[in-house]
């Protein structure tokens, strides 16, 4: 029909690399940002902060006192040598194993029992939490029995209870949280005491269960004992043992008698060598020298002979010296000479007795080493005997003394075990008692606030990123070429008035039978009612660029209104561009193709007896079912005069339709259809052989982006023509919060200059 120029609609956007980052640009954003979402964003600062003061209302304050104990190490000692050493430290197992019995339910309850806290309102189970208030205002409890208002006091001082480590040291604190300072600092010292005295008993009782182990097992070894004592002595007995200071009898006379055996062999030997060398002197020899033959037995000789030699000896010098002096042959040397052979007579003499004597002593000392030695072998005999019977009864004196050694042992365990009982010493001790506070621990006035105004600023910021990024509508023209890839060619402002119809009079037959259009109270006749009103210049801008896209004046201009969805306004918007164009003096007619819903039919020709369909049918002249309006000049083909048409989109596909339209081109320089929805029906897919170009109306901030795309994906063919979409209902006051530029752009004051009036 016309030579169209359309747009480009789905160009590839410029890369985002392509593209420098503006600071203004994201400063603008950012301002944006926070003056769109400020309501939002306010009121959920307003109600973290309400909360907040609320909390700090209704919350009751909490004390918490704070005992400290040293811990050593858990080992139960059952001897008085262990207390007196020094406390060995606990290990990193040992230490928590302790924090967790300070945390045990047993231990709480037997604080709760001591200090009857099952009695006290403040453990009755009601939570000092605003929310379980809440609750019990609306699910009242029944008051609970002895036993559970037992259980609920365990179970407030479990929640109120803390049990931490300082440091890395072996200190550990108690802390106990309580409305009232003087309970919390009650409640952790006997938390404390009760822990050291549940200590202090377990180590009892493990000293007095040691001890009455050690006590009957000592009575079991003392039994073992006697009995092993007892099978030693009827052993030797039987075995006729003899000890003398721990030795056999029978050992200390084999050893005695090796003694005398050696002593009598040793007198033996000494008695045979004297005589041996006292039998070496030959007594008859005339020529002996009594002195040289003497020598040898000079160690064993009588002292009598011993003087006989010595007189000897000097009689011979004397015999010597008178020779020398008076000569050989004197008297006095004679005299001398006789005197030394009677004195060698005697000498040799007194060898032989000696002799005699010597051999007498070697005799007996041989006797006496035979019968030692006789004596010696049958004390061996009785010896190896004994020593094969010594045997059994060294491991049966082994056992005895073992036993007897492990009584004795156990004997002084046991006593030392009851002397540890009566002096116990502690694996834990208080080193700070908790004192009463002076200030209150929670809730923190200033740290609510704080958080509360953290909160506030983060859940309000949140709540305006969710609802920037779940928001798919829209509101600006920039918004629309991101999204749609199409151009927005105006924005339509909202006016005052109902979105649906107003319900007319009763029309006049006059007026029916001329086929005059009625003037209501409908909000297109503003286009032509206000020309210099924005919402006028909003249809203007809608014909420059369908005059833009089409400059031939050949044929008229055959365009159509659609939307994705109903209520979007497309009707009121295809009626206000056709009654523009015809108050600026071009030919225009509207005709009413949304057969399944003939809204504008129902407002601009209300009770026509014959339309679009009849016309079609044949049924009636095309001039005989136009309507008119005399005052802007713009015709208008209804419908038709029948209820809605159920198989509307075989009608707008049929031939005689597209040679309707073109008879109407021919005639009218805009030929404005109103089209159905995309979504609900396909009449608008059929359009596309005699409409030449359209337009989508999109509901400012009501439509998502991707319902529209999906509607335009569906329709191939009217998306390759939509010049561009409008954006109808829009709220000019709020375009400044989407777009940095729309307070300068859509709501100027200077406005005014150019006959703007609102």
């Amino acid at each position: 029909m016309l030579e169209r120029k359309l747009p480009e609609i789905y160009a590839p956007p410029e890369s985002e690399t392509d593209q420098a980052v503006d600071p203004r640009a994201m400063i603008a954003a950012a301002a944006l940002f926070v003056r769109r979402n400020f309501l939002i964003g306010a009121a959920v600062f307003v109600a973290c902060l309400l909360c907040g003061f609320g909390y700090l209302k209704v919350a009751k304050p909490r004390y918490t006192a704070v005992a400290s104990l040293y811990l050593t190490k858990e080992e139960a000692r059952v001897s008085v040598r262990d207390d007196v050493q020094p406390p060995r430290v606990l290990d990193v197992y040992g230490l928590e194993s302790q924090m967790a019995i300070l945390r045990s339910d047993s231990l709480v309850r037997a604080v709760v029992s001591r200090l009857k806290l099952d009695e006290d309102p403040e453990f009755g189970g009601s939570s000092d939490g605003v929310v379980h208030s809440l609750f019990s205002l609306f699910a009242p409890q029944a008051a609970p029995d002895d036993a559970q208002q037992f259980e609920l006091a365990t179970e407030t001082v479990e929640r109120n209870l803390e049990v931490s480590r300082v440091g890395m040291s072996f200190l550990v604190e108690v802390s106990y949280s309580s409305a009232s300072p003087e309970k919390s600092a009650l409640i952790a010292n006997t938390i404390a005491d009760e822990f050291i005295a549940e200590q202090r008993q377990k180590k009892l009782e493990d000293q007095r269960a040691s001890g009455q182990w050690f006590g009957d097992r000592a009575d079991q070894l003392s039994q073992q004992a006697e009995a092993a004592e007892r099978a030693v002595l009827e052993f030797k007995q039987e075995n006729k043992i003899v000890t003398v200071e721990g030795n056999l009898l029978n050992e200390k006379q084999v050893a005695d008698l090796s003694t005398q055996v050696a002593t009598a062999r040793q007198q033996s030997d000494e008695a045979r060598n004297r005589l041996d060398r006292i039998s070496a002197i030959d007594v008859s020899d005339p020529a002996l020298n009594p002195v040289d033959a003497t020598a040898p037995i000079d160690s064993f000789a009588s002292p009598s002979l011993k003087t006989l030699k010595e007189h000897y000896l000097e009689l011979s010098t004397q015999q010597a010296d008178y020779a020398r002096k008076f000569g050989e042959n004197s008297g006095a040397v004679a005299g001398m000479r006789a005197q030394i052979g009677e004195l060698r007579t005697t000498i040799l003499g007194e060898v032989r007795r000696l002799a005699q004597a010597v051999k007498g002593d070697q005799e007996a000392a041989a006797q006496n080493l035979a019968a030692l030695e006789k004596q010696l072998a049958a004390a061996i005999d009785a010896q190896q005997a004994a020593n094969r019977a010594q045997i059994t009864l060294q491991e049966l004196d082994s056992r005895a003394h073992t036993s007897r050694e492990l009584y004795n042992a156990f004997v002084e365990r046991s006593q030392e075990s009851s002397q540890a009982e009566s002096f116990p010493l502690n694996d834990a001790r208080i080193v700070s008692p908790a004192r009463p506070p002076r200030e209150k621990s929670g809730p923190k006035s200033m740290v609510i606030l704080a958080l509360s105004v953290a909160s506030g600023l983060v859940l309000g910021l949140g709540a305006g990123l969710a609802r920037d990024l779940f928001d798919d509508t829209l509101r600006t023209g920039n918004r629309v070429q991101e999204l749609i890839r199409l151009p927005c060619v105006a924005l339509v402002p909202r006016q005052k008035g109902s979105r649906r119809a107003r319900s007319l009079p009763a029309p006049d037959r006059a007026v029916v039978r001329e086929r005059t259009i009625p003037k209501g109270g409908q909000l297109f006749w503003g286009a032509v009612d206000r020309p210099t009103s924005r919402f006028a210049e909003a249809f203007r801008s809608i014909k420059l660029a369908l005059d833009l896209a089409y400059p031939s004046r050949e044929h008229g201009k055959v365009v159509g209104f659609s939307s994705a969805l109903p209520g979007e306004g497309k009707t009121s918007t295809s009626a206000g561009f056709g009654l523009l164009a015809a108050r600026a003096g071009w030919r225009a007619i509207i005709v009413d193709l949304d057969l399944r819903n003939p809204m504008l039919s129902n407002m601009m020709a209300p009770h026509a007896s014959a339309g679009l369909v009849e016309v079609l049918a044949g049924e009636c002249p095309l001039e005989k079912a136009i309507w008119s309006d005399p005052n802007s000049g713009v015709d208008f083909l209804p419908a038709g005069g029948r209820s809605r048409v159920s198989h509307s989109n075989e009608i707008v596909a049929s031939v005689a339709i597209r040679r309707l339209f073109y008879a109407l081109s021919m005639t009218y320089d805009y030929v404005v259809a109103d089209l159905p929805p995309l979504v609900p029906v396909v009449d608008t897919r059929a359009t596309t052989a005699f409409v030449d170009a359209y337009f989508l109306v999109v509901e400012w901030g009501a439509t998502k982006a991707s319902l529209i795309l999906k509607a335009l994906d569906a329709a191939t063919e009217v998306r390759e023509r939509v010049l561009g979409v409008i954006l109808n209902k829009s709220n000019v006051q709020s375009l400044p919060l989407y777009d940095d530029l729309a307070k300068t752009y859509y709501v100027n004051p200077d406005f005014k200059r150019y006959g703007y009036t609102d």
